[in-house]
């Protein structure tokens, strides 16, 4: 549903009979339009756009929980281990 809506929101021709499927979900939420306007600046296919997203989000995600780590643990080997 979501590859859908980015593939919509670059290119409004396609899904012309079924696009209330997906735009009326996705309403609420700029995931779809982010992920468009990344496709548009970077000029790269959508799957490695999403990909580089997604490496992005597990990448913020594991560098929060290493800080969570810092303020728990003094030393550098118990940081990585927790």
């Amino acid at each position: 549903m979501y590859l859908a809506a980015i593939h919509h929101d670059l290119n409004p021709a396609l899904f012309r009979m079924d696009s209330d499927f997906f735009t009326l979900q996705l309403q609420a939420t700029i995931y779809d339009k982010l992920m468009a306007a990344s496709v548009l600046l970077v000029h790269l296919p959508v799957a490695v756009v999403v990909l580089l997203w997604h490496v992005l989000a597990i990448f913020g995600i594991l560098a929060g929980c290493y800080r969570i780590a810092a303020r728990c643990f003094l030393h550098n080997y118990a940081r990585w281990c927790g």
